[in-house]
């Protein structure tokens, strides 16, 4: 096992982890507790209709199918550069 090539990914991981729960924060939106490698938050809208715009954006997020959680995203977390974007696009699809 490469413990030191595993911490330096789970660095990554929670460092990006950040970057998107602020982000979101900052969207005024409010996403649940993580400690994997995505962040979900419930938006004032259908997660489906969401996911669609957000790929109209270039961007490709998820969708909560679950009963309940309908109007709930999930976005993996990516490099900081991929994360910046995705939350600039998911400004302009909320807006």
């Amino acid at each position: 096992l490469d413990t030191k090539y595993l911490n330096h990914i789970l660095t990554e991981n929670a460092v990006g982890r950040d970057q998107l729960y602020q982000g979101l924060l900052e969207l005024d939106l409010e996403p649940y507790p993580s400690v994997t490698n995505f962040v979900s938050t419930p938006v004032a809208v259908n997660g489906r209709d969401v996911m669609a715009a957000m790929l109209d954006q270039g961007v490709q997020i998820n969708a909560w199918a679950d009963p309940g959680y309908e109007n709930t995203i999930r976005i993996t977390v990516g490099t900081e550069e991929a994360n910046t974007a995705c939350l600039a696009a998911l400004r302009v699809v909320l807006a």
